[in-house]
């Protein structure tokens, strides 16, 4: 492990190296302020939105990006990671859900807090409202419950925000989902590889969404499903290879709800598809610990409740 900076300078009666120090006391001032004291205290679509439009503000401005950057960027070559062929400068970025619709400049805002990789979606193949009775609940343990259902405005539209990014040294992934409406097995399949196809040039990785609890769809507790809804992903990839451009993984993201052999059997089949990799989780289902109204709620569940099964 390495030495702490400050602590070393002290010992070796050299000046210490303060501002990591500072900027993270900054830094943990504001968010108080604005989340603790504002969002918190707000509407939680209202509070998304309102997130979504701080950091599109920032990614817009010059002076802003500065700004940001000069308080909460940090490089340090100990914290640089090679994941699946993808150099990342940290191990720290931001999963789908937040911006779903690929907005160029929130991604370059959320860049300047440092994070390495921003994920967007999920994204299906035409636009799709989400679900028409849309939920999101914040708990008291720092949770939420969302039941919006993929809303997002199509691949087309989503490849034509992530264009608008300004900055690109952060790496961008697209969450991939198949669409509510699409009920046939065979339709939806060849969707989830067009999808594919048209995001290769525009993205660094690629995620199948296997496990929202927020809408319905194909059986993702059988195996069969994983094989061929991974296989058109990587048959999608392969139909959209960019010569001399690096290889796009494929990632699965799991639910958290999955039994023990149903889990292993699953991901089983998706490395037989070729799949590169795994997200662990998804939002879950459970309702432990709660009573009453949030204890029926449709939707998936985030926060605490997840951090054993994530764990395990």
């Amino acid at each position: 492990e390495q030495e702490d900076q400050s602590t070393a300078g002290w010992l070796r009666g050299t000046k210490p190296n303060l501002v990591p120090t500072v900027k993270l006391f900054f830094f943990m001032s504001l968010y108080e302020i604005f989340y603790e004291s504002i969002l918190s205290h707000t509407n939680e679509f209202t509070a998304h939105r309102l997130g979504l439009r701080t950091l599109e503000a920032i990614g817009k401005s010059t002076a802003a990006r500065l700004l940001v950057r000069g308080l909460y960027d940090f490089d340090n070559p100990s914290l640089e990671t090679d994941f699946l062929g993808m150099e990342l400068r940290n191990p720290i970025g931001i999963a789908a859900g937040l911006i779903k619709d690929g907005s160029g400049p929130a991604i370059d805002g959320l860049a300047c807090f440092g994070v390495a990789f921003v994920e967007v979606g999920t994204v299906t193949l035409e636009p799709y409202e989400g679900n028409d009775h849309k939920i999101l609940r914040r708990l008291s343990d720092g949770g939420f419950i969302n039941y919006l259902g993929i809303p997002n405005p199509g691949v087309e539209a989503v490849i034509g925000n992530l264009q608008s990014r300004k900055h690109k040294d952060v790496k961008v992934g697209v969450n991939v989902g198949l669409d509510p409406r699409t009920l046939n097995k065979d339709i939806a399949i060849r969707e989830l590889a067009e999808t594919t196809k048209k995001l290769v040039p525009f993205v660094d990785y690629l995620v199948l969404n296997t496990s929202c609890p927020n809408i319905c769809g194909l059986d993702f507790t059988n195996p069969n499903t994983f094989y061929f809804a991974v296989s058109a992903m990587v048959s999608g990839r392969l139909q959209a290879r960019i010569r001399n451009k690096p290889w796009r993984p494929v990632l699965v993201k799991m639910s958290p709800d999955l039994d023990d052999k149903t889990l292993l059997m699953c991901v089983s089949a998706a490395k037989e598809a070729k799949a590169d990799g795994f997200v662990a989780t998804n939002t879950t289902k459970t309702r432990s610990g709660l009573t009453g109204e949030l204890a029926n709620l449709p939707g998936g569940r985030s926060g605490p409740a997840l951090e054993g099964r994530a764990n395990e």
